[in-house]
């Protein structure tokens, strides 16, 4: 794939062409262009921008018209989950692969649901390390069985990413998102008494085993559960045969952000694309034509996108 230089895009070989002409022709292009290297370390643009580039017109979808997204923060490295939990808007749609590209298409309608981002980040649970992760499945309802979404989170990134975005997004704080500064020492206080409880535990199983050492026990013995306990997937990182064990299930967590909300319709939500992509937005609006070089028309900023 070859990285368009002008609007930022991915290309075939047959659709772009080297901008070495366009620059001897017209010195001027430069400030609409990336200074952006792909493959053969070569700068290459597609047609369409370059019939605009060889009149010295301004290309509709070039990322200096306004066609680019926000810069992401390094932290922000969340999956397609993690993102949803964040999300205001929850797109229910149902993408296909072309038969010809592989490329994903949307099949069938999209249902735009409002989510309650602010219960959806408190019900996460504080675990004590930042990487640690838990299971979540995303439903429409939760007493549905199957789920439209399930992936592990990690509920340190969600929390971290959810405080940037009510900082420096617009359409987040406008939506009237915000979380509590308290759950922080909440969960500090929880881990401390968690971690305590562990070491009162620990102390009381060592004076227990001691107790049966003196009565002269032989600590080396197996129990007979232990000795024929079979090898195979118990001894792998693999999922169990039965998928999930009876305990397993309860360290799921089943949530459903849009239950109980209406509907709203795509053309009458101005910003729902904004908000239910936060880790493309970051929850920032779209330029205003008012605000770009040339206007652009809905339907290519959707051929752009």
């Amino acid at each position: 794939m070859f990285v368009h230089v002008c609007c930022d895009q991915l290309w075939y070989k047959h659709s772009v062409s080297s901008t070495n002409k366009l620059r001897q022709s017209n010195p001027d292009i430069v400030k609409y262009l990336l200074n952006k290297t792909s493959v053969g370390n070569k700068e290459w643009v597609c047609r369409t921008c370059s019939n605009y580039l060889i009149k010295n017109e301004v290309p509709p979808c070039a990322v200096a018209n306004g066609m680019g997204f926000p810069d992401k923060p390094d932290f922000f490295d969340l999956n397609e989950l993690e993102c949803r939990l964040l999300a205001p808007r929850i797109a229910f749609q149902k993408l296909m692969q072309a038969p010809r590209g592989r490329q994903l298409k949307i099949h069938g309608n999209i249902v735009n649901v409002p989510a309650e981002v602010t219960h959806t980040v408190s019900i996460l649970p504080r675990l004590q390390n930042q990487t640690a992760t838990i299971k979540v499945n995303l439903k429409r309802m939760l007493k549905y069985k199957s789920s439209a979404l399930s992936l592990n989170v990690r509920p340190y990134k969600v929390l971290q990413a959810a405080n940037w975005l009510i900082t420096h997004s617009s359409l987040c704080r406008d939506e009237g998102i915000v979380l509590n500064d308290d759950w922080i020492n909440q969960y500090n206080k929880a881990v401390n008494d968690e971690i305590n409880e562990n070491l009162e535990s620990d102390t009381i199983d060592e004076s227990d085993d001691n107790n049966i050492d003196s009565e002269g026990l032989n600590q080396n013995e197996l129990h007979e559960d232990e000795a024929e306990r079979p090898s195979g997937v118990t001894d792998t990182m693999f999922t169990a045969t039965d998928f999930l064990e009876d305990d397993e299930t309860q360290n799921i967590l089943n949530i459903a952000p849009g239950e109980g909300n209406r509907p709203l319709s795509v053309f009458r939500d101005k910003y729902c694309e904004e908000l239910a992509y936060p880790g493309i937005f970051l929850g920032q609006p779209r330029v205003d034509n008012k605000q770009r070089l040339v206007n652009i028309n809905y339907s290519d900023v959707c051929n752009q996108n």
